[in-house]
């Protein structure tokens, strides 16, 4: 399984530039939201991950379109918003 990490910025999901290496996320990835600061990440369409981990203090992820978890797991830490 691949680890992906949001970069900590407002951004949309599908954009290669808002995940730090470049990639987004693929329906076997472990997603990371993490650093400081407020940020929201957006879906606006369908995508896959096998898990997400919101481990950002002030962080938000909106979900317009759809997003299948492989795991069915959320991980939310303190003060994140899903």
């Amino acid at each position: 399984m691949a680890s992906v990490t949001w970069n900590g910025t407002s951004g949309d999901w599908t954009n290669a530039a808002d995940w730090a290496g470049g990639v987004v996320p693929g329906a076997s990835s472990s997603v990371t939201f993490g650093g400081a600061g407020a940020y929201t990440a957006t879906l606006y369409t369908v995508a896959s991950a096998a898990s997400v981990t919101m481990n950002a203090p002030g962080a938000l992820f909106y979900d317009s379109g759809a997003l299948a978890l492989g795991a069915f797991m959320v991980t939310l830490a303190a003060d994140a918003t899903v």
